[in-house]
């Protein structure tokens, strides 16, 4: 499993995306949302500030209290059968 997120700033309350922070981290399946709002708040340097969070069906938005800032997560199921097989193997 793997997550993609997005970190951007508010403007009005909504998505402004005048700058953008994108990346994906690795996680386990069984990892618990705490683990992994923790490993994402590393990520845009959050990790000591107040985030508040909100849990959707395919993953975890983060707001950063007291700033005009975002984070999306969306958690991606790894499929051995979508990748790539080795050009070196035959």
């Amino acid at each position: 499993m793997h997550i993609e997120y997005e970190a951007t700033d508010l403007f009005g309350g909504e998505p402004n995306y005048a700058w953008v922070k994108r990346g994906e981290i690795k996680t386990d399946k069984d990892t618990s949302d705490l683990a992994l709002v923790r490993r994402v708040k590393k990520v845009p340097a959050w990790q000591n500030l107040r985030c508040r969070t909100e849990r959707s069906s395919d993953g975890i938005t983060l707001y950063l209290v007291g700033f005009n800032m975002i984070c999306f997560t969306i958690f991606q199921e790894d499929d051995n059968a979508t990748q790539k097989p080795n050009q070196n193997n035959p």
